[in-house]
């Protein structure tokens, strides 16, 4: 049975903070720079995720939000 959720988009991450220190030509930022992309995707993404820590959670979860949704 397919759960069926809105579709839901977050913010675009501006890359202007990360190019900076990604081309700052100082050793060892362009590392830094993408390190902290990364959280940040991850973080976006955790927050436009449904996370569960199991299976049966999960499947519950996405039963409550389709008997609110329809």
């Amino acid at each position: 049975m397919p759960v069926l959720m809105p579709d839901r988009f977050g913010e675009p991450i501006s890359m202007d903070e990360y190019k900076e220190q990604f081309f700052s030509g100082l050793e060892g930022a362009p590392r830094a720079a993408v390190k902290r992309l990364t959280r940040s995707i991850e973080r976006e993404l955790i927050e436009a995720t449904i996370n569960a820590p199991d299976w049966y959670s999960l499947l519950s979860i996405a039963d409550c939000a389709e008997a609110h949704l329809f």
